[in-house]
């Protein structure tokens, strides 16, 4: 089914469209089918708009007659983006003009969100396919081909929230954050984000909450932890292998995203009453592999591995994959499985560096050792002149 942009506009003016948040069309997937939801949604809301210094939209102006490649900017006097193509541009949200420091790239934004009249004047040095060098018009939101808020830094970076710890009111471009820690101001795609977006780990974002403002908020994962299903004695070496590679290709997706759990146990892991899936959740340790300060010894006695006890020792993916042995170790123990137990040692090693990385090799398929293919080479020529002398027997032999 298709639905086009008039369509959809048309139902948005009469008050009929149907609106859903990114959570909201994930959680309907689990039911209706990509067709079906096509049909029943309308718009789904990305939340990729956010306090950042890289938000801002994509214009593509339309060419004038004689048409120009615009190599220098200006809308509204603020100076933005040009080079992208000949009629577009990039207006970051924090773009201003020096001269006029307190209107800046956000307030041309919303001039073309509210239907008013902007400024566009642009300069190019002038070819043979773009003879004109300068053009001096006004635009509105209509006038123009393609309008798209965007942020581009979403798309290669996770952002870290932004807090206060000052005793004053600090104004920035992650928001305006209170003194003393008391709110937090996070920008990203969240539900759709590229970089964190892993089946096996628990969703985080903020939400509009009535009463409180901006609330942190956490996917709801209908299950038990894997503790509770260890204790109950409803572990089965099946679901055990399952939980095991998932709970690798998560940890493996965080590692190359230069992220380290640090606090990998039973107790934060759930097993989904739907589907028996592993989620990962609590991501309160867990920290970027570039900030050394949150790298001291941290998790669980019993988890942890034993080279963070070391004076000035920071925690890599080699400390997550110990943790990772000893929470197989328990489900191994508890569904009797011995293949599974040689596993987990491999990743308890002592010698960090000897612990298999990624994770999810573990359960590759092994590949023969050179002495392997040679006897296995052997023993088919031998099949095979076998073979022929049965072949070339007479019948009396």
């Amino acid at each position: 089914m298709k639905k086009s942009y008039e369509e959809i506009n048309e139902k948005i003016r009469n008050g009929k469209a149907v609106v859903l948040t990114a959570e909201e069309v994930s959680e309907l997937a689990r039911t209706l089918s990509p067709k079906e939801i096509v049909r029943r949604v309308d718009v789904v809301t990305t939340g990729t708009f956010g306090a950042m210094c890289s938000s801002g939209a994509f214009l593509n102006f339309g060419h004038a007659e004689p048409p120009i490649r615009m190599e220098r900017i200006e809308l509204n006097g603020v100076p933005v983006s040009g080079g992208l193509a000949a009629v577009d541009t990039y207006v970051g949200a924090t773009d201003c003009n020096p001269a006029r420091p307190n209107y800046g790239g956000a307030h041309v934004i919303e001039e073309l969100v509210a239907g008013r009249s902007v400024e566009l004047e642009a300069w190019g040095k002038g070819t043979d396919d773009y003879p004109r060098r300068h053009i001096r018009s006004c635009i509105t939101l209509a006038d123009i081909n393609e309008a798209i808020l965007y942020n581009p830094r979403n798309c290669y970076q996770n952002y870290n929230a932004a807090t206060n710890s000052s005793g004053r009111t600090l104004h920035t471009y992650m928001g305006t954050l209170l003194p003393k820690l008391r709110n937090v101001s996070y920008s990203t795609s969240g539900e759709l984000s590229p970089l964190l977006n892993d089946p096996t780990c628990r969703t985080i974002g903020m939400e509009q909450v009535g009463g409180l403002g901006n609330t942190i908020v956490m996917e709801y994962i209908d299950g038990d932890t894997l503790k509770d299903v260890i204790d109950n004695g409803t572990l089965t070496p099946a679901l055990a292998w399952k939980v095991a590679r998932q709970l690798a290709s998560a940890l493996d997706y965080m590692h190359g995203r230069q992220t380290v759990h640090r606090d990998l146990k039973p107790q934060n892991i759930m097993v989904t009453h739907h589907g028996q899936d592993a989620k990962l959740i609590d991501f309160s340790l867990a920290d970027s592999d570039t900030f050394g300060v949150l790298k001291l010894p941290a998790g669980t006695s019993g988890y942890i591995a034993p080279e963070l006890f070391a004076p000035g020792a920071q925690a890599d993916a080699r400390a997550d994959a110990y943790s990772l042995g000893m929470v197989m170790r328990d489900m191994a123990e508890a569904c009797g499985d011995g293949k599974l137990a040689r596993m987990a040692a491999q990743c308890t090693r002592r010698d960090p560096a000897s612990r298999p990385l990624p994770l999810s090799s573990l359960f590759a398929k092994p590949q023969p050792r050179p002495w392997q293919r040679a006897v296995a080479a052997v023993l088919v020529c031998a099949s095979l002149l076998v073979t022929h002398r049965r072949k070339g027997a007479s019948p009396g032999e």
